[in-house]
């Protein structure tokens, strides 16, 4: 089998932003001398959680991304802190935090690479069933979440997504985890998290 792996020759701080840092590294060709200069956006993991009452609606929150333009409707999800010392925790606080609503158990459904081509961290995906809200949203103090919650019934998940209501990957990629487990595909394994490379 052929070697796939590059290596990594030397790396330089690009550019350091607010929620992530770009990093210019100069890499090996796995086949030859030949080096070429790589950029990589270095993240900290993110935790998302797809939350359910006990009435089968998800809990949606919508809010404006600058990338894309417009507001865009997703599940609570957000960066996983120092503090938060593994990604359930992380997940649980962006819940209540984005959404006001809590859940007693958090299930596992996978971890992903959001994009491997640009970026180093994972994503994982948390199921919380049986929500109950127990207070208003606390949204980030810096002020940069203007969130407004929504209850979408789950049964009109697939639609939304096909119909392009849905468009963030990381929402849809967290159905098709959930997809999975809902048809006995169940995650053995929590791995540990990579607070920030």
């Amino acid at each position: 089998m052929t070697d796939l792996v590059w290596k990594n020759k030397e790396s330089e701080l690009f550019a350091q932003c607010r929620l992530f840092s770009v990093h210019r590294q100069w890499s090996q060709v796995p086949d030859g001398d030949a080096v070429y200069d790589i950029y990589v956006l270095k993240l900290s993991n993110w935790a998302n959680v797809i939350a359910i009452t006990a009435e089968q609606e998800v809990v949606f929150v919508k809010q404006y991304r600058h990338g894309a333009g417009k507001v865009t409707l997703e599940i609570p999800g957000g960066v996983i802190d120092t503090e938060d010392k593994e990604p359930r925790r992380a997940a649980e606080r962006e819940l209540f935090e984005e959404t006001g609503y809590k859940s007693k158990d958090l299930i596992l459904l996978g971890e992903y690479h959001p994009n491997p081509a640009l970026q180093n961290n994972l994503c994982y995906v948390y199921l919380a069933q049986d929500v109950i809200k127990v207070s208003e949203p606390t949204f980030d103090a810096e002020g940069f979440e203007y969130i407004e919650v929504c209850l979408v019934p789950l049964s009109k998940i697939p639609q939304l997504i096909v119909d392009g209501d849905i468009t963030h990957g990381a929402v849809i990629t967290a159905f098709h985890l959930l997809h999975l487990y809902e048809n006995g595909h169940k995650k053995t394994v929590e791995k540990d998290p990579l607070i920030m490379a």
